[in-house]
């Protein structure tokens, strides 16, 4: 995680501890708990809707490498060349799941 995810996570989830938060993201993306997945939130890089066991859900940014370059959160808004997505969490459909 670069540095800059760091500072992004103290600022816009100011009771989580960086260091934890990324433990948290990695366990969601290896347990199944990420719900969507957006491309190109910036060139090249894709963001996961992460549900941590907490209840937050976040939206790390990845670079093609795998590192997380950023860290957003819902209502942020990114800008593809077709449209403006705001991060919001998915509803699963009432069911087994």
């Amino acid at each position: 995680m670069t540095q800059h995810a760091q500072d992004r996570i103290a600022e816009r989830i100011p009771d989580r501890d960086p260091d934890e938060m990324f433990d948290a993201i990695i366990e969601a993306a290896h347990s199944g708990t990420v719900m969507a997945e957006h491309r190109d939130v910036v060139e090249g890089k894709y963001c996961l809707e992460t549900w941590l066991q907490d209840g937050t859900v976040a939206f790390p940014v990845f670079a093609a490498d795998g590192v997380i370059k950023t860290v957003l959160i819902e209502g942020m808004d990114y800008h593809t060349p077709a449209e403006t997505i705001t991060l919001a969490r998915t509803v699963a459909a009432l069911g087994s799941h």
